[in-house]
């Protein structure tokens, strides 16, 4: 989750480079630019039904799969790809924390579990942002 996170930052500064560069038109630019928001948005639910179809292993395996992917994809200067993929990947990393903790956690301990966990998700940006001040 932190790589994708990261990653995701770095297709960012791509991408605003080949927008000063002039390589990408403005709309092309803000749409690649809310790619990331745009994917959680429609694969919220299908990312949910991989998960339950082939079970939590798989679908958390194949996010990360497409992680490294568009890791390797943005390195070699590809950011749009790169985009699509950590943006599609997210989606399931997100969802897999309420799988995990009802599968792992009894009903009391669900509630701190997923909490846990999601401040994980966000403490890099948390991080990023009081290293940036």
């Amino acid at each position: 989750m932190l790589s994708n996170y990261f990653g995701f930052n770095i297709v960012q500064e791509a991408l605003y480079t080949k927008y000063e560069k002039g390589e990408l038109p403005t709309f092309f630019f803000a749409f690649l630019h809310q790619i990331h928001s745009f994917s959680f948005f429609v694969l919220f639910l299908p990312s949910a039904y991989v998960i339950e179809t082939y079970g939590i292993k798989k679908a958390i395996n194949g996010a990360m799969v497409m992680t490294a992917a568009g890791l390797w994809l943005c390195y070699f200067n590809f950011p749009i790809p790169a985009g699509v993929l950590l943006g599609t990947s997210m989606p399931v990393c997100l969802i897999s924390v309420t799988k995990m903790s009802a599968t792992w956690f009894g009903p009391k301990a669900r509630n701190l579990a997923t909490m846990c966990v999601v401040l994980c998700f966000y403490s890099p940006e948390a991080l990023q942002n009081i290293y940036d001040n």
